[in-house]
């Protein structure tokens, strides 16, 4: 009994362990809002999530791309930082898109 246990506790572990990797991927992937049309189209096309660093030393920024299928707006996200579009990314600007939060009933009376 003892050593038919091991293999099936081997198995569960794996199955867990793949379930979460599964579940890491779609959240990864699920889509987002954007910022211009507010429809759930973003997705990532580019980026540089992949850079490692060599030697222990890296001066390399990572960053994701993201284009969104239904007004075709492009934006680039730093890691840590907002959404930047890619014109003004491409310009040099690397602070976040300006938002603003809509508060209903605040007025005053």
């Amino acid at each position: 009994m003892g050593w038919l246990a091991i293999p099936v506790v081997a198995a569960i572990g794996l199955l867990v362990a793949y379930g979460m990797l599964r579940i890491g991927t779609a959240v990864a992937r699920r889509a987002r809002a954007c910022p211009a049309c507010t429809n759930k189209t973003l997705r990532v096309t580019g980026g540089d999530w992949r850079a490692r660093p060599e030697h222990g030393i890296d001066t390399t920024p990572r960053w994701l791309e993201l284009t969104c299928s239904a007004c075709q707006a492009s934006y680039v996200q730093p890691e840590g930082v907002g959404m930047v579009t890619r014109e003004a990314w491409l310009a040099g600007a690397k602070a976040p898109i300006p938002t603003a939060t809509a508060v209903r009933g605040g007025g005053s009376s």
